[in-house]
This record gives C-alpha cells, sequence and structure tokens, in this order.
C-alpha cells in the first residue's frame, strides 16, 4: 500500500476551475474524421469530411430521445382585448389598408395577432405604430369602416422555441388542454373565447424553419403552460471558408471581457467557443492535436460588442497568459459529450467512408450502430430504464438491417 504523508492529498483532483464541461468544435469532429483515414486537411477531403460531420450532426437529434436535448419550455398566453374602436381605411391614406386604435394600443407583437369587425376575422400585416397597423391585402374589408367600431383582438400563435422539435402535452395548472390536429383545430372554428381546451402545432406564419401553438376557444385570460420538449442542437456552419476564425491576436483580457488586434469579430460569433492559446504563432489546437500546443483556456462567446470586443460566459482562469497570443473561435457540437461523443464520431467517420465510396464503409457502418447502442444505453438517466431485458428494442439505426449485429474491431 503506497505511504500517505499527513496532510497531502494522494488522490490529486484538479481544481473545478481546471475541469470544464467538454465541449467539442466542429473543427475537433473534422480532424477527428480525417486523422481516422490519415487524410489531407484540404481540398476535397475536407469538404467531405465537413459535409459527414454536418449530415451527421443534422441526423443525431432524430436516432433517440437524448437526455441532453431534453429541456424545459413555457407559454404564456393573453387575454384578448377590445378596448377603444377602430376606424379603417382601405386605400388613400397614409397607409394602403390602414386600421386606427382609439382608446387604446395595439400590442407590439400585433403580426401575430388577428382581429374581429362585424364578426368577420383579419389579418395583420405590419405594426406602424402604437395606434395604426395595417392588414393583409385580400383578408381586410373591402371597404371603409366608420371611426367609433368595435372590435375584438386576440392572438392566434404562440411561437415555440427555435430549436423545438417535439414536445410533452401542455400543462397549467389544473388544465390541460388536448393536443389535436392542424386540421382537426381548424374545424373548431366560431370565434369563442374561454379557457383552451384544444390546442395544435403548425408552422409559425411569416417565420422560417419556426413552429408555433394554436388554442382553441382562443385565450381570455393569461395563463402559463408548461412543457418539456426535445431539441434540435445549436446549428454548426463555416467562417467564410474555413471551420474556426483566427485572425489576429488577443490584446487583454479584463473580466469576461477580451479585446483583440486585427480581428474582425461579428454577432455571427455569439455562442461559439473562443479558444485560448499561448504561442504567438500557432493556432491553439484541440487536446489530441500534436502540430502545436492545445489550447490552455475555452469559454462561450455571449456577445460581441464591437469588431475588436467580446464578453465571455465566465472569467478566464489565467487572464493575463494570453496578451498577443492567438486563439480560435468555432462552433460547439451541442451534444452532451460524456456519452455520445464516440458514437458521434464514428458515425461521421462511416458517413465519410460511404461518401468516398471506400470499401470499408460495410465495417464501419456497424461499428457505428454498435457504438450508437452503447450510447444510448450511456444515456439512460433512469435506474428503472437500465433494467429492460432487450437491449436492442425501440432503437432505430441509421442504416437499416444493422440492428443486434455482433462486430470486432
Amino acid at each position: 500500500m503506497p505511504s500517505q504523508t499527513a496532510g497531502v492529498d494522494y488522490r490529486p483532483v484538479k481544481p473545478y476551475a481546471g475541469r470544464p464541461i467538454r465541449i467539442y468544435t466542429f473543427q475537433d469532429a473534422v480532424n477527428a474524421v480525417l486523422d481516422h483515414f490519415d487524410a489531407k486537411t484540404i481540398g476535397k477531403g475536407l469538404k467531405l469530411a465537413a459535409r459527414a460531420v454536418s449530415d451527421v450532426y443534422d441526423l443525431f437529434p432524430t436516432l433517440h430521445e437524448w437526455s441532453y436535448l431534453n429541456r424545459r419550455g413555457r407559454i404564456s398566453t393573453v387575454a384578448n382585448q377590445d378596448d377603444g374602436t377602430v376606424a379603417f381605411d382601405l386605400t388613400g391614406g397614409v397607409n394602403e389598408r390602414q386600421l386606427t386604435l382609439t382608446g387604446a394600443t395595439w400590442p407590439s407583437d400585433v403580426r401575430d395577432y388577428r382581429i374581429v369587425i362585424a364578426n368577420v376575422e383579419y389579418d395583420i400585416e405590419s405594426r406602424v405604430s402604437s395606434t395604426v397597423v395595417t392588414l393583409v391585402p385580400g383578408k381586410c374589408p373591402t371597404a371603409d369602416v366608420a371611426s367609433g367600431t368595435a372590435y375584438n383582438l386576440y392572438r392566434v400563435e404562440y411561437p415555440l422555441p427555435i430549436d423545438f422539435r417535439r414536445g410533452s402535452e401542455l400543462d397549467a395548472d389544473d388544465e390541460w388542454p388536448e393536443q389535436v390536429s392542424p386540421d382537426e383545430l381548424t374545424e373548431s372554428r366560431d370565434y369563442c373565447f374561454g379557457s383552451p381546451r384544444r390546442y395544435a402545432i403548425r408552422g409559425a406564419t411569416g417565420r422560417y424553419g419556426s413552429l408555433a401553438v394554436e388554442f382553441y376557444p382562443y385565450p381570455n385570460t393569461a395563463r402559463t403552460y408548461d412543457f418539456s420538449y426535445t431539441a434540435t442542437p445549436r446549428p454548426i456552419s463555416n467562417f467564410t471558408g474555413a471551420l474556426q476564425y483566427s485572425t489576429g491576436t488577443i490584446s487583454g483580457v479584463s473580466g469576461n471581457v477580451v479585446t483583440g488586434t486585427g480581428t474582425a469579430w461579428t454577432d455571427r460569433m455569439i455562442g461559439s467557443v473562443i479558444r485560448f492559446g499561448t504561442s504567438a504563432t500557432d493556432l491553439p489546437e484541440g487536446e489530441l492535436e500534436f502540430d502545436a500546443a492545445p489550447y490552455a483556456e475555452q469559454r462561450i462567446v455571449m456577445d460581441v460588442t464591437s469588431a475588436t470586443e467580446l464578453l465571455l460566459d465566465a472569467e478566464l482562469v489565467s487572464p493575463s497568459a494570453y496578451s498577443s497570443k492567438k486563439y480560435t473561435i468555432g462552433d460547439p457540437i451541442d451534444i452532451e459529450a460524456d456519452a455520445t461523443w464516440q458514437c458521434f464520431l464514428k458515425l461521421a467517420v462511416a458517413d465519410y467512408a460511404g461518401k468516398t465510396q471506400r470499401k470499408d464503409f460495410p465495417l464501419l457502418r456497424q461499428i457505428a450502430n454498435q457504438l450508437l447502442d452503447e450510447a444510448k444505453w450511456a444515456d439512460v438517466r433512469t435506474r428503472g430504464l437500465a433494467r429492460k431485458d432487450n437491449r436492442n428494442a425501440d432503437f432505430y439505426y441509421p442504416w437499416p438491417g444493422l440492428g443486434n449485429v455482433n462486430v470486432t474491431p
């Protein structure tokens, strides 16, 4: 048994600041794929490796209900509005199809609302001011509406989180409205207001790639609905032909404020990983790269205030060590690395092999599918689920016909 000296920790553990959460980048994943095949880091090989990583990254959330991608969401409804009166000017005024409100103001998000005048529903095109909106052509009155006319304004859509993929039922204290299809909800159209009994998820009007909730009856009071949902990871892309940005050097760090020299930082970098190096000439590498020293610290870019200044999510351990040193900024691979990183890499390796028509593609995809199976079980965070006898039950493989495969790498 090794001797123990009083007052000495014989099992040395790095301080918390020295053991950050494992975050890998787009560049890390591409490097791993290229390293597997000893492929060139430029030209077509680089492009295909980046495409393989990107394609697997898009597919990965659909392969399993990953715990890391389970998030909490909330929708807060608003009551319908009928304060004041309106007047409508079809044409010839300051704005075409102008609707003016007297005695109240339009909500700032009024584009998500519809308005009912004389029992007819109309769509809102834009908010010109707090008292003026315009209506959508073809979905507005066909003649002027006199001032003093009553109206009813209600919110139609409640946007879901931008990363929403699918979710649980909505819950508001003791109320659980029933989820139905958009077609079923469309059949319930008599413009009534009250406590919602049904809702549907559909495409958000005027928002690319977004989903929204629509209720029926339309809410007449403010309520809060909680739900859990499966998210899509943060998107990844390149930086004008490169997988990471590294122009200029770090000039100084004060608190969580980083300043640069010769940099051209933009809002595109918000949410990206910035890595700090200790060389004035060589870029900081990933943990397992050997062309130069690995990065000393990495943080998340929370905001970019100018081309030469950005804000970090937390202060650095050694801020004075990076003055006049090189750095990199790259997109994170937004998965939980401990359970899924090796599986993710093997899926990308197999995808690259398929894209390059390699003879070892069948073997590589079998290995990837086996690691996918293991990753799913590593992701089981509830004890009871881990006791299931059939380990492959309900598991989906990205390549069909390869479940229950025994592979000897």
